[in-house]
């Protein structure tokens, strides 16, 4: 799994200006994770620590709920985007995965 989580980290902006060694580091600990269309990704109340996280082939929408089950979208994210887990307020949803 390292060299494949090397090559997607190397394709990214701001990865792609690592030397090998950097990018083994990084990918050493990379998790890849596949989620289904419409599956949280990220919650308030989640516990697990993704404090990083990559779309690789897909896309996600950052949205937050309110307690009377309104959404507002904050943002659209694609392939080669990321985002931290400073937005623990914010559900993750995945859309459209690409199961290939």
């Amino acid at each position: 799994m390292t060299e494949s989580a090397k090559k997607i980290l190397s394709q990214i902006g701001l990865f792609s200006s690592l030397t090998d060694t950097q990018l083994e580091v990084f990918s050493g600990v990379a998790e890849m994770n596949r989620y289904n269309t419409d599956e949280s990704i990220v919650t308030e109340s989640n516990t697990e620590d993704h404090s990083f996280l990559i779309i690789v082939n897909s896309q996600v929408k950052v949205y937050s709920a309110s307690l009377d089950g309104r959404e507002a979208t904050l943002a659209m994210l694609g392939t080669g985007e990321f985002l931290v887990k400073c937005l623990c307020w914010m559900m993750i949803l995945a859309l459209g995965i690409n199961k290939n």
